[in-house]
């Protein structure tokens, strides 16, 4: 086999970076690299910031019912394609954050013949020392690695069992290397909604349509009903994800569309939709913790969130706010606080101004969005009264 690919991480930067600057859409990571120059830099990442209390901590008391295993070894053949066990299959994404490789590795009888093949995805990551400067819960400036922010995220997810979460299998992470590999599910669906890069707009996802509506037998000629009917059978399972990390005194802090990904192969109904991606995630102490810094992609944050409170705010209902978010812009192809592109006036518009919905948006519908995305987080629906509402049950 005659293969050689460039497993580099994303490319490092000599200058500090400054994670308090502003993306408001949030990026699509799954494209191809000719595809990389034409995306608006404001739609590629998403900001974190970062503080004292927000360092993981040990998961629940007792044991844990999975890990992630982690390898120390990392065995490349670039004639052959191959990474330890894995056959490198072609790059389906990058972005600032890395390159994501779809792999299979196959498994064999004891006499040698090979009884069947998995696909999976690498997530490579650099291993960067870059210095980052990050806000503390007092609102401080302070420096940090990156690599020990990446040290953070997988402490908490390499934990996580759920079905509706896009599972980690294996860490590569052999000390001599300078890059680590995330052993993950392969969603062969892709983000639940695709983005026009000319004009930033969202539209279906053709292939996770399709999926829904033979897979779950939605009848229904009206095309409004129907897109409500679609985000129904992909946000109960999404929202059942988003419910086993508040069980687990976990929250996301960057739920929206482009971290929502379809899986139509080697999983049942009801597995189909995952959340990816706990870059912004914090582990709590308790259930009451309140968690500190501005985190997650601006479009998506919710009022405590753009205010930065010097109080700190509960993250749960912060998470709250954007799967309310994600849910309007899948039914509506649009997000509802996207007038003002400026980050001031995208802001206020989400701290005074009310949601305005679509003609054609059902009444149960808005009664769940408007209180999801309630103002105050203290009004806003929980994790179990949103899977419980009557839209869901409709």
């Amino acid at each position: 086999m005659d293969f050689k690919f460039n497993l580099g991480g994303a490319e490092e930067e000599e200058e500090e970076q400054n994670l308090d600057g502003l993306n408001f859409f949030g990026g699509v990571h799954h494209h191809h690299d000719d595809d990389l120059d034409k995306l608006d830099p404001t739609m590629q990442t998403s900001t974190i910031s970062r503080s004292k209390r927000e360092k993981s901590v040990e998961p629940d008391e007792e044991q844990p019912d999975y890990e992630a295993e982690i390898v120390a070894k990392c065995v490349y053949d670039q004639e052959k394609g191959v990474l330890n066990e894995y056959e490198l299959l072609d790059k389906i994404g990058s972005g600032s954050f890395g390159k994501i490789v779809r792999v299979t590795r196959s498994y064999y009888e004891d006499d040698g013949v090979t009884i069947s093949k998995s696909i999976y995805v690498f997530k490579i990551l650099k291993k960067s020392q870059k210095i980052i400067q990050i806000t503390d819960e007092n609102g401080q400036s302070q420096l940090k690695k990156e690599l020990d922010l990446l040290y953070q995220e997988l402490e908490i997810y390499k934990y996580l069992n759920n079905v509706n979460i896009c599972k980690l299998y294996q860490i590569i992470d052999a000390p001599y290397e300078q890059t680590i590999y995330l052993v993950m599910q392969y969603c062969d669906l892709g983000q639940i909604l695709n983005l026009d890069e000319k004009d930033q707009k969202y539209y279906p996802n053709t292939k996770i349509d399709q999926f829904i509506e033979q897979t779950y037998n939605i009848s229904e000629q009206d095309q409004y009903k129907k897109r409500e009917k679609f985000a129904k059978v992909i946000f109960k399972q999404v929202s059942q994800g988003l419910k086993y990390l508040h069980d687990k005194k976990i929250v996301n802090r960057d739920i929206k569309i482009d971290n929502i990904l379809g899986k139509s192969i080697e999983c049942d109904k009801g597995e189909n939709f995952k959340i990816i991606d706990f870059s912004t995630a914090v582990k709590l102490k308790s259930h009451h913790q309140k968690v500190f810094g501005q985190a997650g992609t601006p479009a998506y944050q919710s009022p405590e969130v753009c205010t930065k409170s010097n109080d700190g705010y509960d993250g749960k209902a912060a998470d709250i706010w954007s799967l309310g978010v994600t849910i309007y812009c899948y039914v509506n192809l649009s997000l509802p606080f996207l007038n003002q592109p400026d980050p001031q006036k995208l802001f206020n518009s989400i701290l005074n101004d009310p949601i305005q919905f679509q003609t054609h948006n059902s009444a149960l519908f808005l009664d769940l969005i408007n209180n999801m995305c309630r103002k105050n987080p203290k009004e806003r629906l929980k994790i179990d009264q949103v899977l419980n509402h009557q839209w869901f049950q409709e």
